[in-house]
């Protein structure tokens, strides 16, 4: 578990472009950490059948790519999505 844990944080502190100083991105990284562990838990259970987690993957896929265009677009309509969690995996934001 341990070197799952190393090769997943260390590509994240290595290649995450997070702008502001270090206690902002600390921060930020903080505040997606459950979003992170939910997403392991979700993945773990629904590994167990093929199907599930394929279906799984199609809309966890959907959903993060439908907060990051909401996030990255311009128009002055509200995000359907948490605006912190959008506004951290946007790019130039």
């Amino acid at each position: 578990m341990g070197l799952y844990a190393m090769f997943g944080a260390l590509p994240l502190g290595l290649f995450a472009r997070l702008p502001g100083n270090a206690r902002q991105r600390a921060g930020t990284l903080l505040s997606v950490l459950p979003v992170g562990w939910a997403l392991v838990t979700l993945g773990t259970t629904l590994a167990v059948n093929t199907w599930a987690a394929a279906v799984g993957m199609v809309v966890i896929g959907f959903v993060v790519a439908f907060c990051t265009a909401s996030a990255t677009s311009r128009s002055s309509m509200p995000s359907p999505c948490p605006s912190r969690c959008c506004a951290a995996s946007a790019p130039g934001q």
